[in-house]
């Protein structure tokens, strides 16, 4: 039996993880309510608390929160250093943090949504939804940039619009993006090569928002958010989003850390569906939970088992062939019986 594992971290302060089980056959508890119990599971959690303690301290964290999903339940979590180290405000389960990248999966997902509904097909062109795309294209011998090209980070497309500045911190609005998009040209023929864009996720948005005829935030809180029950989920964080971790830059030795600026993104920046949303823990818990399930869609559960399973399959494979892109997923490898998906984000202050 395949045993699948999932990561989706933000660099030091957040990581959640759903895993199973190992050991011979026999040996794990059925249950998801007692796998806590478990001898095996129970030695594991003490070893890794005990770990991660050491690693908080000795690195001088500011703060990390860490859940383990088991089957489609959160057994274990716990909260480590300071969310705000100047009021000595400790870090917990529900504390929010920024997820950045992560939010590449949500996006994925309401793309995979909409395919199943029968309102688009991966193999599209971007400009059958967006008569608008227009990007130089300096390779005559490219075929026509489609969805599962710009969900595999294999468009082709820059990794930035034109406009971004991560030294200022500002963003182009939506127009903007549209205007510089035609001054722009790909990088590599569609379908050529791996380039990782987060261009490309801000034109998913735009694909969600034509497609379903909701904006983009709309879409993802009620189509995922709400479903799912992830009620400490905010597409929009500000600095005074209850729970939200204050983020810290990256210590100088003998120096003491540094409130990083915020990086404010609202609803005219396409920006928002390729990094921007902020969960805790024990919701991340819940859409790592989602990513966990191979039956039909029953109640909340938003997606099929043969759609999850599609997006936590290899669509494109690395040159080593000894790991691959999912869909929303930056990596997909096998180490011995199991199938590691994962995805990372970091956002300055969150890294």
């Amino acid at each position: 039996m395949q045993r699948y594992v999932a990561v989706l971290r933000t660099l030091v302060v957040v990581l959640v993880f759903a895993t199973t089980l190992s050991g011979q056959s026999g040996s794990s508890p059925t249950d998801p309510s007692s796998v806590q119990q478990h001898p095996e599971v129970a030695d594991a959690i003490k070893v890794l608390d005990a770990w991660i303690q050491a690693e908080v301290a000795s690195r001088d964290l500011p703060a990390l929160s860490i859940g383990i999903v088991y089957d489609q339940k959160l057994v274990w979590t716990k909260g480590y250093g300071f969310a705000d180290l100047e009021k000595k405000a400790p870090a917990s389960p529900s504390t929010v943090y920024r997820i950045a990248s992560i939010t590449k999966v949500f996006t994925a997902t309401a793309i995979m949504q909409l395919r199943d509904a029968g309102k688009l097909r991966l193999d599209d062109p971007v400009v059958k939804h967006l008569p608008w795309f227009r990007i130089k294209n300096p390779f005559p011998e490219s075929r026509p940039m489609t969805i599962w090209n710009v969900l595999t980070h294999t468009s082709g497309l820059p990794g930035e619009s034109a406009g971004v500045n991560w030294n200022d911190l500002k963003w182009p609005v939506r127009e903007e993006m549209i205007r510089l998009l035609s001054e722009q040209e790909i990088v590599s023929p569609a379908g050529a090569e791996f380039r990782y864009s987060n261009l490309g996720y801000a034109i998913l948005g735009e694909i969600i928002t034509a497609v379903s005829g909701q904006p983009y935030a709309q879409y993802i809180e009620n189509h995922i958010l709400k479903p799912l029950g992830m009620t400490t989920t905010y597409v929009f964080p500000k600095p005074d989003t209850p729970g939200l971790a204050v983020g810290y830059l990256r210590r100088a030795p003998g120096v003491g850390r540094e409130v990083a600026g915020f990086i404010y993104r609202n609803a005219d920046m396409p920006n928002i569906a390729s990094g921007n949303l902020a969960t805790s823990v024990e919701d991340l818990a819940k859409f790592a939970s989602l990513h966990f399930r191979d039956d039909p869609v029953v109640g909340a559960h938003i997606l099929m088992g043969s759609t999850l399973q599609e997006m936590r399959r290899v669509q494109w494979l690395y040159e080593d062939w000894q790991s691959g892109v999912g869909l929303g997923f930056e990596s997909v490898r096998r180490v011995d019986d199991q199938v590691r998906v994962s995805m990372e984000g970091a956002l300055p202050g969150w890294e």
